[in-house]
């Protein structure tokens, strides 16, 4: 029985919106698609929320006819198991750590259930909607994306069109926004071009078919990415070994390079004038130094899995919900092996499945994996007449390239649309083998269904409503927003920007606690360092903000660090005995949380010490500097521990520890020249404040508060006439401060 949606007169609309999501990787326009997945997730989203609303309706009014591909997945074994590990995500969602992020995560990847959801909606559409022909378009479309993907990455890496298309300085990301995303989503596209173009007969059309795939390879060379080489390695080799069994000498060859590519990373590794001749060309050298043995075994993805595999002791059954990986992470963070304290993502898909959804998560995903292998070998064995040949050869190519470069990565949103296009194409071609051993029937939905069909669609259409705006429009503008705010304080334009943000904190959305947190970073990052007589200001805001974001997203270790490190500051700036005691008792409490939560990050240890100096309480400063650098012997940790050393005025001690701080990377900032400031100004020591000062005003001379602290410190130092001419540089920069002036200038004698 031929299905009835081939005629629909609104077939087109399905159509045309799938053919959209296939062409989602290409968006990238700012301020709307940034983060790079979010954008395309929500336009994601909402088109398939159009979609499945239109054939609801069209199956409530009996419209079409789909009981035939129904019948065909309620039997299809990866229907089944992909049922199941959707199953199984949903029960860790319910059970997550924190549920309500599991749901609907934030920009910064673009994922959570919610749009999981929808991956799986997509795979079943694609399934119901495409026929063979469609299939076709829906590859041509895809490869037509990742060549102009593949040529934005190009203009990027060779820094061609620089005032309009962004550039990078070594490895491109284009429209994907990661250069490993990129190496693994020209993956999934690489097998199925090269299947299209070995069983296409007119030589011109596969020579059309060559250019894509010299594409791909090249920009998968120049994306550097490891994972992608790997699986593009494994991917070609299971390839050329089963896609003829006739072609002897084919394998022969394929010996032959894999031994000469041996060869090769011998030399490049070994041979130190070999490597230096190949890095005179840029391609080459972006290719060989991702190739050095010392650099894949100083990975810190290694120690990452370790301290993740101890976090899934834990939750092993469902893990930490999806999203949430940071929570065990943290709880059994060690720095050691570690640049990165903060880590989302366990960059191997086994540990991640493992912390979304637990043993019962990676054993669903394993076994969509085995119903794959096995179906598309039941397609080899029924091809009697190599209707899908050599793409059925192709398809398990790509799905192993894909499992091995996942092996040191993870999925995002253009690796996920097609890891699921290939889903459903390989339930397409399922179908067409055994649609004829189906039993077809009268077109049906239930009769208690199609009884209160109007009540049904009527609730339909208002979940539709509700779910376009407020959880994709509304978040959709927001981010945008966010967007424009961050630009105007990197371009220190703070007030235009603060005053977007304010706005935005009177908006409700699943967005709140991503919205406090960037203002906040903004805050800290940017505006501070413009105008740091704001500290205090912005201190005060900062947790107001951060108290609204623990409440949605309480299992964030930052914002318990920040609001220690915000009370520490706002302590800092009062005159009030006991409202500095009040606060400095709060940031007490809000670092202990944090250290329960994160027992060995070793920033906590940082920010405690800095408290411990606006306490007076040296010895106990020295103490938590201490304790961090026995979690990890960091340069600031050093710096914190000499800090306490000069406000006691133990030089010698505090120069050994100034001494190390230097080796281990400290550079010294605007921020250590401020609590250098603190300690000289509370030891009285004129003669080093001065220094202080100087490389203040080296870095920004416009800052009238610099000169006037300058000129204060020559007073004590009885240099008067250093002090005047820094008095008068002061009212120069402020003129409203004269009378102030003067009085300080009939202090100096003549």
């Amino acid at each position: 029985m031929q299905n009835t949606l081939i005629t629909n007169k609104l077939r087109w609309v399905y159509i045309t919106g799938l053919f959209i999501i296939l062409l989602l990787p290409l968006a990238t326009l700012p301020p709307w698609f940034y983060p790079p997945d979010w954008g395309k997730t929500l336009v994601f989203r909402s088109v398939l929320a159009i979609l499945s609303t239109l054939l609801i309706y069209q199956l409530l009014w009996r419209k079409v006819s789909l009981k035939e591909k129904f019948i065909f997945l309620k039997q299809s074994k990866i229907a089944i198991t992909l049922v199941a590990l959707y199953g199984v995500f949903l029960l860790a969602t319910l059970f997550s750590v924190d549920p309500y992020f599991s749901f609907w995560a934030s920009p910064a990847r673009g994922g959570g259930f919610i749009t999981f959801c929808f991956y799986l909606v997509f795979t079943f559409m694609a399934f119901i909607i495409f026929e063979k022909k469609d299939w076709t378009k829906a590859w041509l479309i895809s490869l037509g994306a990742g060549m102009i993907v593949c040529l934005i990455a190009i203009i990027q890496f060779y820094h061609i069109f620089n005032t309009i298309i962004a550039q990078v300085d070594i490895r491109p990301s284009s429209t994907i926004g990661n250069p490993i995303f990129l190496g693994i989503y020209l993956l999934l596209l690489f097998f199925p071009t090269l299947a299209l173009a070995l069983k296409e007969k007119n030589w011109r059309i596969k020579i059309w078919y060559t250019v894509p795939l010299l594409l791909f390879t090249y920009t998968i060379l120049i994306s550097g990415s490891r994972s992608a080489y790997a699986g593009l390695l494994v991917g070609l080799m299971y390839f050329l070994f089963f896609y003829s069994k006739k072609y002897i000498s084919l394998k022969l060859i394929i010996l032959a390079i894999l031994a000469a590519l041996g060869i090769f990373l011998y030399f490049v590794n070994t041979n130190a004038g070999f490597a230096q001749i190949l890095k005179q060309n840029r391609t080459i050298d972006t290719v060989v130094s991702r190739l050095s043995f010392k650099a894949v075994l100083g990975e810190e993805r290694y120690a990452a899995w370790k301290v993740e595999w101890r976090a899934l002791q834990d939750r092993p059954i469902l893990g930490y919900g999806p999203e949430n990986l940071s929570v065990g992470f943290d709880k059994y963070f060690d720095p050691k092996g570690l640049s990165d304290p903060w880590w989302d993502r366990a960059h191997n898909i086994f540990l991640d499945t493992a912390s979304n959804a637990g043993i019962l998560g990676v054993l669903a995903y394993i076994c969509l994996f085995v119903a794959l292998f096995w179906q598309i070998r039941t397609i080899i064995k029924k091809d009697i007449e190599e209707n899908y040949y050599p793409m059925t050869v192709a398809l398990p190519a790509t799905l192993i390239a894909y499992l091995v470069a996942n092996f040191f990565s993870f999925d995002s949103f253009p690796t996920y649309l097609l890891f699921f296009l290939i889903i459903g194409y390989v339930l397409h071609v399922s179908y067409q083998q055994e649609k004829m051993e189906v039993v077809g029937g009268v077109p049906a939905v239930p009769n208690f269904l199609f009884k209160s069909k109007k009540f049904i669609m009527g609730a339909v259409l208002v979940l539709l409503v509700i779910f376009l705006w407020q959880y994709n429009w509304v978040p959709f503008h927001i981010n945008k927003q966010l967007y424009t705010a961050d630009i105007l304080a990197d371009y220190s334009k703070c007030d235009a920007a603060f005053s977007t943000f304010e706005g935005l904190t009177k908006q409700s959305s699943y967005l709140d606690a991503y919205v406090r947190t960037d203002y906040v970073k903004n805050m800290t990052e940017n505006c501070l360092q413009i105008d740091p007589a704001k500290e205090l200001a912005y201190a005060t805001r900062g947790i107001a903000l951060l108290k609204e974001a623990v409440v949605v997203q309480p299992l964030y270790v930052r914002y318990w660090l920040f609001l220690g490190s915000f009370s520490t500051i706002a302590a800092n700036g009062q005159s009030n005995p006991a409202t500095k005691a009040s606060l400095l008792k709060e940031a007490v409490a809000y670092f202990d949380k944090a250290e329960s939560m994160a027992p060995k990050h070793y920033e906590i240890f940082i920010e405690r010490a800095k408290m411990d100096a606006v306490a007076q309480d040296y010895g106990q400063m020295k103490l938590d500097a201490q304790k961090c650098i026995d979690a990890k012997p960091y340069h600031e940790c050093y710096w914190m521990k000499a800090l306490s050393e000069l406000y006691v005025k133990d030089e010698i001690s505090a120069q050994q520890d100034i001494d190390m701080a230097n080796k281990t990377g400290f550079e010294e900032s605007l921020g250590s020249l401020y609590q250098l400031n603190d300690v000289y100004v509370k030891t009285n020591q004129f003669d080093k404040l001065v220094g202080v000062y100087e490389k203040l005003i080296y870095r920004n001379p416009n800052v009238a508060d610099y000169h006037s602290s300058l000129a204060f410190a020559y007073y004590q130092l009885h240099q008067y006439q250093k002090a005047r001419q820094e008095a008068m540089l002061f009212l120069q920069l402020m003129p409203s401060a004269k009378d102030e002036v003067d009085q300080f200038l009939k202090l100096l004698p003549r």
